[in-house]
C-alpha cells in the first residue's frame, strides 16, 4: 500500500531563467535542498495540484526531473494565457519549475517563452533531464511554416529549441520518444504508417518504416538507446508468420533487420509495445479464449522464451466485484524488469462503472504493486530505472511513485 501524503505549505521559490521566463514557484513536492531521501516501500508524493489539470508527464531517470502540460494558472509563474495548456519542467534537486512554452493566439508578451497555440502532446525527457521532446502544430521557431504538426526538442542546458521534424512532410504526428542520451528522437505520423528516427549527431532525419495501413499498422516508442522499434504489422515479414493477425516484430534501425517477437498461440493482436536495448520487447497479447478475449503483457529477450503476465485484477469503486480487463504497458524499464500497466476495467451494469488503475509489474519477481487507482493512464511514464512513475491522479494533478530501495 502506498504511504498517504501529508499536505504541506507551498515553498516559494523565485528564479530566474535566461531566455525564458522569470517565475515565482510555489512547490507543492518535498525538495528542500534536494529530492526526499530514497523510501524504503513504495511512495507516492504529490508534486503540483492547482487549479486546473496536469497530463503527459514524463520523468528522467533518477526521478529528479519531470515534465508535464498544465491548465493551471496558479503554479506561481507570470500565466499570461490563464487556463490555457503550458508546459513545465520540475526540477525537484533545485525547486526551480520553468515553463518552456505556452499556448496564446496573440503569441504571449515580449519575453515570454514560444505560444502553442494550439496544442502540444507526448513529452518525452532523456535519462538525464537534460533534453525535453515534444510536439506542437504552431510554430516555435521562424522557419516553421508548414501550420501543422512538428516536434521540437528544448536543450534545458543551452535554452535552445531544434525542430527536429523538418522533412517529415508535415501531417499529424504522435508517440514520441527519446533515447537516454538524447541523441535520438523517435515519432510517427498519424495519417500514414510512416515512422521517423532524428539523429543529433548528424541533424538528420530517416524513416524507420513505411507502407500501406494493410502492411504496417504502427510502431512503437524507440528502444533507450535508440537502436530498436517495435512494428507491429499484419503483413508476414517472417517465414514462420502464417497467419493473418497482427503480429509485432523487433526492428534493427541500424541494419534494418526485423525479428518477430514470439506470443502466444492463441494470440490475435499485438500491440501497445515497447523496444528493449537487446533487441527484445515488452507487448501487450490479445488472445482468443472461447467466446472471449484474454489479454497479457509478454517480455521477451533475443535467445530467451517469452514470458506472459495476467493483467493485474482491479477492483471497481461498486459492490460488483473485481474486474479483469485489458492492460496497457504504460512504461518500461531499460532492463525490462519493471513495467508499468495502465489497466481498465469496464463493469456492465447500470449504471455504466469504469474503472481505472495503474500497476507496477515487477517481470524479475512477477509480483504487481497497484500505484494509483483511478489514475489516468494516459500520459505516464516510467524511468530508465523502473524506480519511479509519472503520472496523473484521479483529481487531475502530478504525482510521482516512488518504487523504494
Amino acid at each position: 500500500m502506498s504511504r498517504p501524503v501529508r499536505s504541506r505549505r507551498p515553498r516559494v521559490v523565485q528564479v530566474a531563467i535566461a531566455g525564458v521566463t522569470t517565475l515565482t514557484v510555489a512547490l507543492l513536492s518535498s525538495c528542500g535542498t534536494g529530492p526526499p531521501p530514497p523510501a524504503a516501500t513504495p511512495s507516492v508524493t504529490q508534486l503540483v495540484a492547482g487549479n486546473g489539470s496536469e497530463h503527459q508527464a514524463a520523468v528522467s531517470a533518477d526521478g529528479n526531473v519531470v515534465a508535464f502540460i498544465t491548465t493551471s494558472s496558479d503554479l506561481g509563474f507570470t500565466d499570461d494565457n490563464g487556463s490555457a495548456p503550458d508546459v513545465v519542467v520540475l526540477d525537484r534537486a533545485t525547486g526551480q519549475m520553468t515553463r518552456v512554452a505556452a499556448w496564446g493566439a496573440d503569441g504571449g508578451s515580449p519575453g515570454s517563452p514560444p505560444s502553442l497555440a494550439s496544442r502540444t502532446e507526448e513529452l518525452a525527457l532523456s535519462a538525464d533531464g537534460r533534453h525535453l521532446a515534444f510536439r506542437t502544430n504552431t510554430a516555435v521557431l521562424p522557419d516553421d511554416t508548414n501550420g501543422t504538426d512538428d516536434i521540437y526538442d528544448y536543450d534545458r542546458s543551452t535554452d535552445a529549441f531544434t525542430r527536429v521534424s523538418a522533412g517529415a512532410d508535415g501531417g499529424p504526428l504522435r508517440r514520441v520518444s527519446i533515447s537516454d542520451d538524447g541523441s535520438v528522437i523517435g515519432f510517427n505520423r498519424a495519417d500514414a504508417p510512416t515512422g521517423y528516427r532524428y539523429l543529433r549527431a548528424t541533424g538528420s532525419l530517416e524513416a524507420t518504416f513505411e507502407g500501406g495501413f494493410v502492411t504496417v499498422i504502427d510502431g512503437g516508442p524507440l528502444s533507450s538507446n535508440g537502436r530498436f522499434q517495435v512494428q507491429s504489422t499484419t503483413a508476414s515479414w517472417a517465414p514462420d508468420d502464417t497467419d493473418t493477425f497482427q503480429d509485432c516484430y523487433v526492428r534493427n534501425l541500424d541494419t534494418h533487420g526485423a525479428t518477430r517477437v514470439p506470443t502466444p498461440d492463441t494470440t490475435i493482436a499485438c500491440r501497445d509495445a515497447f523496444a528493449l536495448d537487446d533487441g527484445g520487447a515488452v507487448v501487450s497479447a490479445i488472445m482468443s479464449e472461447g467466446v472471449g478475449f484474454a489479454q497479457v503483457v509478454v517480455v521477451w529477450h533475443p535467445g530467451g522464451e517469452p514470458v506472459s503476465f495476467p493483467v493485474p485484477v482491479i477492483q471497481p469503486d461498486s459492490s460488483v466485484g473485481p474486474v479483469r480487463s485489458g492492460g496497457v504497458p504504460a512504461g518500461v524499464a531499460v532492463n525490462g524488469s519493471a513495467v508499468t500497466v495502465a489497466d481498465y476495467g469496464v463493469v456492465t451494469q447500470t449504471p455504466l462503472t469504469f474503472s481505472m488503475s495503474l500497476d507496477a509489474l515487477d517481470t524479475s519477481t512477477g509480483a504487481s504493486t497497484p500505484i494509483h487507482h483511478a489514475a489516468l493512464p494516459h500520459g505516464s511514464d516510467t524511468s530508465a530505472t523502473g524506480r519511479f512513475v509519472a503520472f496523473t491522479s484521479a483529481a487531475g494533478h502530478l504525482q510521482l511513485w516512488d518504487r523504494g530501495s
